[in-house]
């Protein structure tokens, strides 16, 4: 079975409550997000307007 790395804007994963968790326990450690867009042909293996985007998508959320 294939795992695939989606956009926090793609899939399943419910980014504004694991940041929102993270931010009341008090977690000052690193976080990393690999990031991989699904297309048919790439001609790098980093598409940066998506990683932008999932970027823009957690500082919008409000951590009170």
């Amino acid at each position: 079975e294939r795992v695939d790395h989606l956009p926090l804007d793609q899939g399943l994963f419910n980014t504004k409550s694991f940041i929102q968790y993270l931010y009341k326990k008090k977690y000052t450690g690193l976080i990393t997000f690999e990031i991989y867009y699904p297309k048919q042909i790439q001609f790098s293996h980093y598409n940066f307007e998506t990683i932008q985007k999932s970027l823009q998508i957690v500082k919008a959320i409000n951590y009170t």
